[in-house]
């Protein structure tokens, strides 16, 4: 796939407000409450498949070369690959993908029942990079740091005290899509 200016344009978009997402952060212990998966599902939905999962390797690529743009400390460098939420930024790549690839397979010409669909296809995301997360923290503890801890121990720490913003993440990125597909097509001339 050749990527336009336009194309780069877009990514560079996400990619920069997956940085300033990590920085809206509200202190929770073991996972900071970010933005940043609003953005990843955001990515997926208005960008596609293809740009919104660049858009988040891009931003990965960045944090570990050294710039200081992810939620927790260290902030950015290789080190960060030791971090028990690493995973979720991995997570992130392919959530951008899956969100924007249903997303394109469920559209139709029917614009009022896609917020439904747009829900579907974030939920979807989400479930993927909760995977990724809760997945790459189990095997950091349990083989890097040699600290026995279950699945079910990690659930509980990772996902239930998220679970309720999640969903509102994905009911706030499908509700923005919504609004923000008919005036992009409107704007460009498009139908």
């Amino acid at each position: 796939m050749k990527l336009t200016t336009k194309d780069l344009i877009e990514v560079s978009i996400f990619t920069a407000l997956m940085a300033i997402g990590a920085y809206i952060n509200i202190g929770f212990p073991i996972i900071p409450f970010t933005m940043q998966t609003l953005f990843v599902l955001l990515a997926g939905l208005l960008l596609g498949p293809v740009k919104g999962s660049i858009s988040m390797l891009i931003y990965l690529f960045i944090g570990i070369i050294g710039v200081p743009v992810f939620a927790a400390p260290p902030f950015g460098g290789f080190s960060y690959i030791y971090n028990i939420t690493f995973g979720y930024l991995i997570g992130f790549i392919f959530a951008s993908y899956i969100t924007g690839y249903i997303a394109n397979k469920l559209k139709n010409n029917n614009h009022n029942n896609m917020f439904i669909k747009f829900i579907y296809a974030c939920l979807a995301g989400y479930v993927v990079y909760t995977l990724f997360g809760v997945t790459y923290a189990f095997l950091i503890k349990n083989l890097y740091f040699n600290t026995s801890m279950s699945i079910s121990v990690l659930f509980k720490l990772f996902v239930l005290p998220y679970i309720i913003f999640d969903f509102i993440k994905c009911l706030g990125s499908s509700y923005l899509a919504f609004l923000i597909i008919p005036r992009l097509k409107k704007a460009l001339g498009r139908s």
